[in-house]
C-alpha cells in the first residue's frame, strides 16, 4: 500500500462506519424502504464510475419490452435541473442528464424519467403513465429507500469489487459484503471467450453471469459524407468514465492522431465546438465519439463542417441464460 493510501486509511474507515450505520438503519427497519406493486429492476454497482450500467439498462429494455410496458428511471447525474422530469428525444443533457438522453435516443418508444428521489420518481411516473408494468432503475443499488423487486449488481472483470477498497483508498461506495443484497451479479467487460469463472465463484454466492461489450463499426451521424475505412487516420473524443476501452478498441481499427478527453458527464460548450472546428480545419480528419457524447454535442453545431462518427456498443452474453433468469424471476413475482 502506497503512502497516499496509508494517509487515506482513516478516512476510508470513517466512511465505512458511516455507510454501515446507514445500512443498519434500513436493515433494522428504523428507516423504512418503499415497495411498489409494479415490479422494479435495480441496476447498480458497489463502486463509483462506469461499469456498464447504461448498456445493461438498454439490454434489459430491448429484451423485455415485448412482454412489458417498460419505463426507465435515472437520477440524471450531471444535469442542472432538479426534481421529476420526463426525458424527451429532443431534450438537452443540461436539463435531463447525458445517460437518460442516450437511452431515450436509442429507445424512443420507452418512457425515460429522471428524479434524484427514486421513490418520488416512481410515484410521479405512475401518475403520468399508470399503464407502466415494469420499471428499470439506473444506478440505484445504494438508494435504500426503495426496495427493488430484482437487484442486479455489476462488477468489472478487470477490477472486481472483491479486489477493491472503500473510498478514498479505492472506488467502493460501501463494504464488499453488501453485494449480498443483489439477487444476481453480472461481470461486465469480460474478454470474450476467456471467462475465468474460478476467479469469481469462490467469492460470490449469487447467480453469476459474464457479459462483454460488442462494438459496432463507427456510423456517420453528422457533416459532409465521408467514407471511413479501416486504417485511416482520425481524431477521437470522449467524456466517459473509462476512456481506455474506447481508445484501445479504436486503435485496433484506425490510426488515432489525437484523443481529446473530458471528464465523465462533461457538458460541452460552444467554446469546445469552436476548438473542434479549428482542429478539423487544420488536419481534415474525421471525429469519432461515443453515443453518450454525441447526445450532448449534436445541438451545439451551427454548420455541418465536420464529419462526425459515433461508435455504438452493446452488451453481449454468450448464452440467453441471463435474460431467461430475469424473466423467470419476474414471473414468480406475479
Amino acid at each position: 500500500m502506497g503512502i497516499l493510501k496509508w494517509l487515506g486509511l482513516p478516512f476510508s474507515l470513517l466512511y465505512g462506519i458511516a455507510t454501515e450505520a446507514r445500512n443498519l438503519l434500513f436493515e433494522s427497519q428504523i428507516i423504512k424502504s418503499s415497495e411498489f406493486e409494479v415490479p422494479t429492476i435495480v441496476v447498480g454497482n458497489l463502486s463509483v464510475g462506469g461499469s456498464g450500467k447504461t448498456p445493461m439498462i438498454q439490454f434489459l429494455a430491448k429484451n423485455l419490452k415485448t412482454d412489458y410496458k417498460i419505463a426507465v428511471l435515472s437520477r440524471g447525474y450531471g444535469r442542472k435541473s432538479r426534481g421529476f422530469l420526463e426525458v424527451t428525444k429532443n431534450g438537452t443533457a443540461v436539463l435531463m442528464g447525458d445517460e437518460p438522453l442516450e437511452i431515450k435516443s436509442q429507445h424512443p418508444e420507452i418512457g425515460v424519467f429522471v428524479c434524484e428521489d427514486r421513490v418520488m420518481g416512481i410515484i410521479e411516473m405512475l401518475k403520468v403513465h399508470p399503464d407502466i408494468k415494469l420499471i428499470l432503475l439506473d444506478d440505484a443499488f445504494q438508494h435504500r429507500k426503495l426496495k427493488g423487486s430484482i437487484n442486479i449488481l455489476l462488477t468489472e472483470y478487470n477490477r472486481p469489487f472483491f479486489k477493491d477498497h472503500l473510498m478514498p483508498i479505492g472506488r467502493l461506495r460501501e463494504l464488499r459484503k453488501n453485494y449480498k443484497r443483489a439477487d444476481m451479479v453480472v461481470v461486465t467487460k469480460s474478454p470474450k471467450g476467456e471467462f475465468e469463472k474460478g476467479m469469481f465463484l469462490p467469492r460470490i454466492d449469487r447467480p453469476l453471469f459474464f457479459s462483454s461489450m460488442q462494438y459496432q463499426f463507427p456510423k456517420q451521424v453528422f457533416g459532409p459524407t465521408m467514407n471511413l475505412e479501416a486504417n485511416s487516420s482520425c481524431i477521437i473524443l470522449s467524456g466517459i468514465a473509462r476512456p481506455k476501452y474506447f481508445e484501445e478498441h479504436l486503435k485496433t481499427i484506425f490510426r488515432i492522431e489525437k484523443h481529446i478527453q473530458f471528464r465523465d458527464h462533461y457538458l460541452y460548450t460552444e467554446r469546445d465546438i469552436v476548438q473542434l472546428v479549428k482542429a478539423y480545419s487544420e488536419n481534415g480528419l474525421p471525429l469519432i465519439t461515443t453515443r453518450k457524447d454525441w447526445v450532448k454535442l449534436k445541438g451545439l453545431f451551427s454548420n455541418k463542417s465536420i464529419p462526425i462518427f459515433v461508435l455504438d456498443l452493446k452488451l453481449s452474453f454468450d448464452e440467453d441464460v441471463f435474460i431467461e433468469t430475469v424473466k423467470q424471476t419476474l414471473e414468480q413475482l406475479k
